[in-house]
């Protein structure tokens, strides 16, 4: 299996949060352990990219615009 990249993993965790998500759901369709999936999101909700409420995350609109960079940016590098 081959490593993703911060990149990759960050822009997989925003496609998952467009709703309201449970870390546990979130790390589960993510493929990260629980350790990882929330050391991503704290850091992604410290940088506005993700809002927490209860125990569910749900994406900001900085978070759309990373996502859609993100995508772009990944896009033109698949070769």
């Amino acid at each position: 299996m081959e490593r993703r990249e911060r990149i990759e993993i960050i822009g997989t965790l925003l496609d998952i949060c467009p709703g309201k998500s449970s870390m546990t759901d979130i790390a589960r369709a993510a493929n990260l352990n629980f350790p990882t999936a929330k050391k991503y999101l704290r850091g992604m909700e410290k940088k506005g990219y993700l809002n927490k409420n209860g125990d569910n995350y749900e994406i900001t609109a900085s978070g759309i615009a990373l996502r859609s960079d993100i995508a772009r940016m990944m896009e033109a590098t698949d070769f």
